[in-house]
């Protein structure tokens, strides 16, 4: 009873106006309506859509007064020898190559990276941050030179650069890349050198990439990393926890990127 009385009462309201008013009541809720849509209920663009429409990304906005030489050296018996710098990233000082130390997605604060990193599909991450070449077996333990990817002559620019520590240059890594942080070793070890290798190659990812680390134990099952290059035409390399996949094209995987030494 009380929504009839209510509807009877707005339709007594209209017929009450002429039409000059009418038509200017419209135009108003018409135009509450278009600036509702298109400034306060606007949807904020994914950080995917924002990197393609942009042409660029970043970790925050924070900006970070360390210098880049604040690092701490860390040696490896079996691993060789790394730099933690206290602007987020990580620096192979055998492979010549630098890390930020955790997936896009992930905001830096200065000290620690927070949040979640997002998964995307590698025919996205390839467009945006590199791709490489086809490659059929990166598993055998070489050296980067020794491997079939050639950053300079095989490996196409992505459209997106990535703002980081200074650098605008950081990208997706080729397979050979990624598999050095799987950390292994070409020679053959006895039970307990193996034990200790295993132990060692822990430890030093924990201190290495933590969040990765924390990341990879709390999203096992569907945590992996993209890499440039493909494996077929339907699938790409992937980085999973301490193997290479060949992972489907249209799979969700993360993100890590890589810059030259």
């Amino acid at each position: 009873m009380k929504t009839n009385k209510f509807m009877q009462a707005v339709l007594d309201y209209f017929q009450s106006l002429d039409s000059f008013s009418v038509f200017s009541l419209l135009i108003g809720m018409l135009a509450s309506w278009y600036i509702s849509k298109h400034f306060f209920l606007k949807k904020k663009p994914s950080l995917i859509q924002d990197a393609k429409r942009h042409k660029t990304t970043n970790y925050g906005s924070y900006r970070n007064v360390a210098k880049e030489t604040e690092s701490t050296i860390v040696n490896s018996e079996y691993f060789g020898s790394w730099a933690i710098n206290a602007n987020g990233t990580v620096t192979d000082n055998i492979n010549k190559l630098t890390w930020i130390r955790a997936p896009w997605g992930t905001i830096w604060d200065g000290t620690d990276f927070v949040g979640n990193p997002i998964a995307i599909k590698w025919r996205d991450a390839s467009d945006l941050f590199g791709k490489g070449i086809f490659i059929k077996n990166p598993f055998p333990v070489l050296t980067l030179t020794q491997r079939p990817t050639n950053f300079k002559e095989n490996y196409t620019k992505g459209s997106c650069k990535v703002f980081f520590a200074g650098y605008d240059t950081w990208r997706l890594p080729t397979a050979a890349e990624l598999d050095t942080l799987q950390f292994n070793i070409s020679q053959e070890l006895n039970h307990d050198l193996s034990k200790l290798y295993a132990k060692e190659r822990s430890n030093l990812k924990s201190k290495l990439f933590p969040f990765l680390t924390a990341f990879t134990k709390q999203d096992i099952l569907k945590y992996k990393l993209w890499t440039a290059d493909m494996a077929d035409v339907h699938s790409a390399w992937s980085h999973h926890g301490t193997t290479l996949d060949d992972t489907k094209i249209d799979e969700q995987c993360y993100v890590l990127f890589v810059k030259d030494y």
